[in-house]
């Protein structure tokens, strides 16, 4: 078993896959990607993807806290090319969000298409015994 797959198994794991249009525009997924939990941060892990539709314009993957300014965790670059894959890979422990907060992407215009795989895990981060 590899280390990511451990603290998935030992926390609570969160995993998703989107398959984003190119029809999406300057829009958001309300943290319906990865749902925010109460109590609990989201760990990401590792974003892969594969751009099907290419143009002008980048995907963000950002916290959904409303407290201030999102966390962007990773941003496609503008026009990454037909075919392409994105991985980011933040290690087993991953990048933690704010607590509270789940994961959101945002289009910064219509154009660009992928399909995308997210892996992480939820710990619990307010009222665990100490």
């Amino acid at each position: 078993m590899d280390g990511y797959r451990r603290y998935q198994d030992f926390y609570a794991s969160a995993i998703a896959n989107l398959t984003a249009s190119t029809s999406a525009s300057s829009s958001t997924t309300g943290g319906g990607l990865l749902p925010a939990k109460t109590n609990h941060t989201l760990f990401v892990q590792r974003i892969s993807g594969s751009i099907t539709g290419d143009d002008a314009s980048t995907l963000t993957f950002v916290d959904s806290s409303t407290g201030g300014a999102a966390k962007t965790v990773a941003k496609t670059k503008a026009s990454p090319g037909l075919g392409a894959l994105v991985p980011w890979d933040f290690g087993p422990a991953g990048v933690p969000l704010t607590e509270g907060a789940g994961l959101d992407v945002t289009a910064s215009a219509a154009g660009l298409g992928g399909t995308f795989h997210i892996e992480g895990y939820y710990k619990l981060t307010k009222g665990a015994p100490a």
